[in-house]
């Protein structure tokens, strides 16, 4: 019988897929995604008035990686 899905290594809510929407903790970085899985993203991150381009990080901490810049 399908339940909510748990983070538990089955397909708890018989979809086909196992552990789906599960945060798998990892350092916390710069980029707009809660990396460390407690519900903050960018915790202790220390936002720039200006995006520096090219490093896959979110500096200005606006959920944007790299934004306005040109390839």
């Amino acid at each position: 019988m399908p339940s909510d899905e748990v983070c538990d290594g089955a397909d708890n809510n018989c979809d086909g897929v196992v552990d789906e929407g599960c945060c798998v903790p990892s350092v916390e970085v710069c980029d707009g995604v809660d990396n460390d899985c407690d519900l903050a993203k960018d915790e202790g991150c220390g936002c720039s008035t200006v995006e520096t381009c090219g490093n896959r990080l979110d500096d200005d901490c606006d959920d944007s990686i790299d934004e306005n810049c040109v390839d």
